[in-house]
């Protein structure tokens, strides 16, 4: 159908978005290495360049200056199969270092349902920071703070625009600039990863996955199912973390049974084992899901959580297994 090659095509999805008024920074299809040209001479530098088509998260590169640009232009075009013939899957957008969101939810008939903003901990798009030592994860905003609504009224505009499907779930990634103003980053229609769905559901919001699943099975009526999602209201804020996984051999993990706020844990490796090279942002060696009744609450457990995998999750050579911190 339409609505699914809009929302498999960045840019696509874009260009439908743009068309029915909605705010999103200026992008492009790269067919070669002159559309790229083109695209840094009209905007400038830095750009961002991703699939279009699959994840930016596995793939996307920031290319700062002209440098970063000419290394780009010798080899970031080359087929990903040896000795094929090139078929371009990339597209360029302006590059925006400020704070990115995410708005999680489904679609019930022809409207969203239910849907809750979060914010990344990573600023931007810090896809290098992924395949480094940063911890990544998000956490759900509060209805008072003031990006709520404005976060909340855009996603459901983008997924209008998309004609998301009754019975989907969507993942839409925002940017907000300095002067407070929204732009689409990307959308998918799909439930969010790493830990969005546990940590929503864990608040008090709804199983996205067992949702879609029952509406797109016809094992719910979707009068009954919009009514019963949207009343349903976090009893909590929630928020996670995944744990970066590192080359060498795990010489200590993290301990989180005494820390205050935790709602679920698990640590995908143990002292003594190898570790390995972070492939995509989704790539742990564990998680902590945290959880607390505000704001500034979630905040601050969140921020011990933090500290305790920062301190706790140590990689080096295999001479010395310290005990948990």
């Amino acid at each position: 159908m339409a609505s699914a090659a809009s929302f498999r095509d960045k840019v696509l999805a874009r260009a439908q978005v743009q068309a029915a008024g909605v705010p999103a920074h200026p992008g492009a299809a790269l067919n070669g290495p002159l559309d790229l040209l083109d695209f840094v001479a009209a905007h400038g530098l830095p750009v961002f360049v991703k699939p279009r088509t699959s994840s930016g998260s596995v793939f996307g590169r920031q290319i700062a200056d002209p440098a970063a640009l000419t290394a780009f232009l010798e080899s970031g075009f080359a087929p990903r199969v040896p000795y094929a013939e090139y078929v371009s899957d990339l597209c360029v957008e302006t590059f925006h270092p400020g704070r990115l969101y995410h708005v999680d939810g489904i679609a019930v008939g022809a409207q969203v349902a239910w849907s809750w903003p979060s914010q990344y901990l990573t600023p931007g798009l810090e896809i290098g920071a992924f395949a480094q030592t940063q911890v990544v994860g998000s956490f759900m905003l509060s209805r008072q703070d003031p990006l709520f609504g404005p976060l909340q009224t855009y996603a459901r505009a983008v997924c209008a625009a998309l004609n998301l499907p009754s019975g989907h779930t969507f993942h839409a990634e925002i940017f907000v600039h300095e002067d407070g103003s929204l732009s689409l980053c990307e959308i998918a229609c799909r439930t969010g990863g790493g830990r969005i769905n546990d940590t929503l559901h864990r608040a008090g919001g709804p199983n996205l996955n067992e949702w879609q699943c029952r509406l797109q099975a016809g094992m719910v009526d979707e009068a009954a199912a919009q009514a019963h999602l949207q009343a349903l209201e976090p009893a909590q804020l929630c928020g996670w973390l995944l744990f970066p996984p590192q080359e060498g051999v795990c010489l200590r993990v993290p301990d989180f049974t005494e820390l205050p706020g935790v709602q679920a844990a698990q640590l995908n490796i143990a002292p003594g084992e190898a570790g390995w090279a972070r492939g995509f942002s989704g790539d742990a060696a564990g998680h902590v899901v945290m959880g607390a009744p505000d704001g500034p609450a979630l905040a601050r457990a969140m921020g011990a959580a933090l500290a305790r995998v920062q301190e706790g999750l140590v990689f080096g050579p295999a001479e010395a297994v310290l005990p948990p911190c």
